[in-house]
């Protein structure tokens, strides 16, 4: 028996979505530590429900350094982007 295709469109009953959600979470949540252990990769997840709950996995302890590395480069590669070379990139972030 093969499965259809399943639309992506909200769900409209609050249980049903509530119950695919917590499914879904559960599988993210399975997938994120199965990359991290077969490919020895540093990940980290952070998923908000509806509601507002905080859901997390990091592979190591440290996932508040993974978020400031992770801001931090976006705003290199920001200024990298918009002046257009490293020499600008250096002379923002006061490097020589």
């Amino acid at each position: 028996m093969v499965r259809g295709k399943t639309q992506m469109r909200r769900i409209e009953n609050a249980t049903s979505r509530q119950v695919t959600f917590s499914k879904r979470r559960n599988g993210l949540l399975k997938k994120a530590f199965e990359l991290s252990v077969l490919c020895d990769a540093e990940v980290a997840l952070i998923i908000f429900s509806p509601r507002g709950k905080l859901y997390e996995f990091a592979s190591t302890r440290y996932i508040y350094i993974y978020i400031y590395i992770y801001i931090n480069l976006r705003k290199v590669w920001f200024v990298f982007y918009a002046m257009g070379s490293i020499e600008a990139v250096c002379s923002v972030f006061g490097k020589p």
